[in-house]
């Protein structure tokens, strides 16, 4: 079942998959899906709540009456530092309005940690004033800007607006060829991954899919990757990484630095 009418994923139903013949085997980092002969069919591996499946084996191996699309290889990571590159996309306007009446999701992604902001809109036109508010919140955390902000080129990203203002600020725009998702690869699968955890949240739960939102938001703290702008403080540092990542802000602070947890996952105000 897939609440959020995007055609860039589905979500494979256990019952369904049991019901035709299948056996679905899980293990505690991943799972594997058997014919009725107990033949492996395909795997997945577990990403947060859900069960990746690696779709490149569906379609050699499995009929599921749909195309599939296949998931393109992450690509390495050849920035050198935070705030070198980020990735930014904005979903398809959901088709049911959240409490607050957002309708779009907008992330905000550092290359180099993978830490995301993540923004609800309820227009495209907001978008603008959402990336400004982006920078100079991470300006004051960092001491410094985004090198390059990389996007699709859709009308929200390529306008006079922004175009001025990246080039008073000294960024440079990276706009991915038309028709070629997967050059925005990061963007991309971090909008698809939080969506398909909040379908799964929003069902387990039993909530209405109206609570996307703020469902796409405990998804991505869920992830361990986003960060709340607007609760930092000056002392706060989001970035604890493991030991051979780790990212310092500009001024080393005394200790290890300390990312900011919450044990009741509020949604965080203005969502």
């Amino acid at each position: 079942m897939n609440l959020f009418e995007n055609k860039y994923f589905l979500l494979v139903s256990v019952d369904k998959l049991t019901a035709k013949g299948f056996k679905v085997k899980f293990r505690k980092d991943g799972c594997s899906i058997c014919d009725a002969s107990g033949k492996v069919v395909v795997t997945g591996e577990q990403s947060g709540s859900l069960y990746k499946l690696k779709l490149a084996e569906v379609e050699r191996k499995v009929n599921l009456n749909r195309d599939l699309a296949v998931i393109p290889k992450v690509a390495e990571r050849k920035s050198k530092q935070v705030l070198d590159l980020v990735h930014t996309d904005l979903c398809e306007p959901m088709r049911t309005t959240t409490p607050g009446g957002k309708r779009f999701l907008m992330t905000m992604i550092d290359d180099f940690s993978r830490y995301t902001v993540v923004y609800l809109l309820r227009r495209k036109s907001e978008a603008a004033g959402r990336i400004k508010e982006y920078m100079r919140n991470v300006e004051n955390l960092f001491g410094r800007q985004p090198k390059v902000i990389r996007s699709d080129g859709g009308g929200e990203y390529v306008n006079n607006e922004l175009h001025r203002f990246f080039a008073d600020q000294g960024i440079r725009a990276q706009y991915t060829t038309a028709y070629t998702p997967q050059q925005n690869g990061v963007a991309e699968r971090k909008n698809r991954s939080l969506q398909e955890m909040a379908t799964t949240m929003l069902l387990d739960a039993g909530l209405d899919k109206r609570y996307w939102g703020e469902a796409c938001v405990a998804a991505a703290y869920e992830e361990e990757d986003y960060f709340d702008m607007d609760d930092a403080g000056a002392d706060t540092d989001p970035l604890e990484m493991k030991e051979e990542n780790r990212i310092a802000s500009p001024q080393e602070r005394p200790g290890e630095a300390q990312r900011s947890r919450r044990s009741n996952r509020e949604v965080p105000p203005g969502h």
